[in-house]
């Protein structure tokens, strides 16, 4: 108002989860905030995964869409805030190609003007980078066409093993699709119920919420996921040994100085093909690990719910 400032100050607030901002205004947005250009970031923290945001049969998204809408019909300025890697995802090697492609330019076409996630990654992003740059091209243009840039991002990254790479990124999205279910922050998914549990034979069933249909679809969820990661992995291995035996064959008259760490490595190559399929590895390793862990955890439980002990001993070792 004294012009000691030379830009203008607007206020940000959040639609969040568990309050009753999460729900649109009923009334009109008084004309002096809509002038002033403050926004509400919506913020669908417990969303889905394994479907798209508006899509009415999924319990744990309707809600969500129905306030996304809401919001984006009272006049206000919308930020659509979402999770692809939130604290209880744990830069697991998640990969949101179909979700990105589907609900990026829906968020658009529903009047939200901006976007932001969390928590962006900062290093070592292995197959997390396809989800970074579908995001950035979507975010400046959402009628971008998500094959091409797929396309560019293998092929510029993977080289001449581009279309198996592919093959192997979709079999770690299709592992990962109930994402939301096994891990969240809410009460009914699969590792709050694991976390609260003491150890004894448990009295009830685990919480199967919107996506399992009973205690055993919880294993066999688990168990096809972590088959497609053992594949995925086996892709990845393949690329790799193959790479190295060319680069060995290319390079065996060649003298390089030693490097003494990565980023002095990384300098010395002008193709980073092995430094990718590293990183790939070394976070899918993580993503088997995390998820035949969940996956023998609710073996147990269950064996131990039914008085099955002679499963639970398989399980528990």
């Amino acid at each position: 108002e004294n012009g000691e400032l030379d830009r203008s100050i607007r206020l940000v607030t959040t639609a969040y989860e568990g309050t009753s901002t999460e729900q649109p205004p009923k009334n009109p947005v008084p004309r002096n905030l809509l002038d002033a250009g403050d926004y509400v970031v919506f913020c669908p923290i417990l969303r889905c995964y394994e479907h798209n945001l508006d899509d009415s049969s999924c319990g744990m998204n309707q809600d969500y869409w129905k306030a996304l809408k809401g919001w984006c019909n009272s006049g206000i300025s919308v930020m659509m805030l979402e999770y692809y890697n939130v604290s209880k995802f744990e830069d697991l090697p998640l990969v949101f190609s179909e979700r990105l492609r589907h609900d990026l330019p829906t968020y658009y076409y529903a009047g939200v003007s901006g976007l932001t996630y969390m928590h962006l990654p900062i290093v070592n992003w292995g197959m997390r980078a396809l989800t970074q740059t579908i995001y950035a091209r979507l975010a400046w243009n959402p009628e971008e066409d998500v094959d091409q840039i797929m396309k560019d991002y293998f092929v510029s990254r993977y080289k001449g093993f581009a279309d198996v790479m592919e093959q192997a990124y979709g079999l770690i999205e299709n592992a990962w699709r109930k994402c939301s279910s096994w891990r969240s922050w809410s009460q009914h998914n699969i590792l709050q119920n694991l976390l609260a549990w003491n150890g004894e034979r448990p009295i009830k069933p685990l919480d199967t919420e919107y996506h399992f249909s009973n205690s055993d679809d919880i294993e066999i969820s688990g168990r096809q996921s972590i088959e497609s990661l053992k594949r995925a992995m086996g892709i990845i291995n393949k690329a790799r040994s193959t790479y190295r035996k060319k680069i060995q064959k290319e390079c065996c008259t060649k003298l390089f100085p030693s490097a003494v760490n990565p980023v002095e490595q990384q300098k010395q190559s002008t193709d980073h093909l092995e430094y990718y399929l590293n990183e790939d590895r070394r976070l899918l390793i993580y993503g088997i690990d995390t998820m035949s862990l969940m996956t023998e955890m609710t073996a147990y439980y269950n064996a131990l719910l039914f008085g099955n002990s002679q499963k639970a001993e398989i399980a528990w070792k």
